[in-house]
């Protein structure tokens, strides 16, 4: 269900600079109460690091746990509740898919992205320990995590290494 006519298109901060990148961590409901259903121009990745919920994916519901990622493409809605015993602490990281591509037909990894920004390629939207490529894939995850945050002098090529193995990981 990609809905971007919808008006619960999320109102945030836009990716700025020259490198359109964010990371950051949140506990529901320490931090906000919920995160209500809206969409969005750009892939998140969230990574559950503590307590259990449910994350809606284009109205699916899916229990998540601690240790759990799940894949939001663009155009995709979503929310994220905790369980009402828990709190639900997310790392996320959020980026346009053209970050990685040319956008020119004969570029290899518009071949492969293109498709999923229009919604015409299916990704597993979650994924566990029990995924024979989940430490790796989380093991990308947790540079890109640290790079944003530290900011060495040339952590957009570390990120940009580190998405391009986390989508060869997927397809």
């Amino acid at each position: 269900m990609n809905i971007q006519n919808i008006d619960l298109f999320e109102m945030h901060e836009p990716l700025t600079g020259s490198f359109p990148f964010a990371a950051l961590t949140a506990v529901l409901p320490d931090d906000i109460s919920s995160i209500s259903i809206h969409w969005q121009d750009t892939m998140e990745i969230l990574l559950i690091r503590e307590g259990t919920g449910r994350v809606s994916i284009d109205l699916e519901k899916i229990s998540v746990k601690k240790g759990d990622i799940c894949l939001i493409l663009p155009g995709q809605l979503h929310s994220i509740d905790a369980d009402s015993n828990s709190s639900l602490k997310i790392s996320m990281i959020q980026f346009p898919l053209s970050l990685l591509s040319g956008g020119t037909d004969n570029d290899d990894a518009f071949a492969f992205l293109e498709p999923l920004s229009k919604g015409e390629q299916v990704i597993p939207w979650l994924i566990t320990p029990e995924d024979g490529w989940y430490n790796e894939f989380r093991q990308c995850f947790e540079e890109m995590f640290q790079l944003q945050t530290f900011y060495s002098a040339a952590y957009p090529l570390g990120i940009k290494s580190c998405l391009f193995r986390l989508f060869y990981l997927l397809f």
